[in-house]
């Protein structure tokens, strides 16, 4: 899964779950909202084309990237909006390069 923030880090950087209490993760169908607890919920629901639909919530743990005045996100490996990402990425590394979604996710070799 990639990593990723609502905004660019800022004064706190990741920490950890113990660090911030009453934060936890929310995971819906293309991707998993760390932050407060209503917060995150209601963050992936204004975001619902981006996120998809709700799945389940869970206390945060140790592992998970979360940061002290954001809410912080991770894409799935199966969401659309993920793969468009990586598109934009490898044009502007390689703009002669055509490539096609498929290739994207095809094994390296």
């Amino acid at each position: 899964m990639d990593a990723g923030r609502g905004a660019h880090a800022g004064k706190g950087g990741i920490l950890s779950a113990a660090a911030i209490p009453g934060e936890c993760a929310v995971e819906f169908e293309y991707g998993i909202v760390y932050g407060p607890d209503g917060e995150a919920w209601r963050y992936g629901n204004k975001h619902a084309a981006r996120f998809g639909r709700y799945l389940s919530q869970r206390p945060a743990t140790a592992e998970d990237p979360l940061d002290e005045y954001r809410i912080t996100y991770e894409f799935k490996d199966s969401a659309p909006t993920r793969a468009r990402y990586l598109k934009r990425k490898h044009d502007k590394r390689h703009p002669n390069q055509p490539v096609l979604f498929a290739d994207m996710f095809a094994p390296k070799k």
